[in-house]
């Protein structure tokens, strides 16, 4: 029952990892300067490290833009910081439903090393994989 209910998760994944890779929407042009300011702040507490006054400010900031992938990316990173696990892999499988698709950095970034065995994080590793493999061909 758990193999089956692990497939499924998978195959769940990796057809959002690859509408993800089909409809890459990174950018966000024409910020104006009340984002530009929010993201300074988001950026500088975290160079600060504090990432819970981050993490709020960038909750605040996905209330008016809730599907910006960067933002849900940091806020993934910020609750790994955090050491809250389970929000983390919540908000990185978030991004990925909004378009993330830059898997290399993410297996790279330190911030999301609380995760590295998180089941979720496993599971969007091996759908990218798979996508990439079936992409090649």
């Amino acid at each position: 029952m758990q193999i089956i209910k692990r497939r499924f998760r998978s195959a769940s994944i990796i057809a959002l990892v690859a509408a993800s890779f089909a409809s890459s929407a990174w950018a966000q042009a024409g910020r104006s300067s009340p984002w530009a300011s929010l993201e300074r702040d988001i950026y500088s507490n975290f160079e600060r490290g504090d990432y819970s006054r981050a993490l709020a400010l960038i909750e605040d900031y996905l209330k008016e833009s809730p599907n910006d992938v960067g933002m849900i990316y940091n806020g993934a990173c910020a609750n790994c910081l955090l050491k809250n696990a389970d929000e983390c892999a919540a908000m990185l499988l978030r991004a990925v439903k909004a378009g993330f698709v830059d898997f290399s950095h993410m297996r790279r970034d330190p911030d999301l090393d609380l995760i590295r065995e998180h089941p979720t994080y496993l599971a969007i590793v091996e759908a990218a994989e798979t996508v990439a493999r079936e992409s090649t061909r």
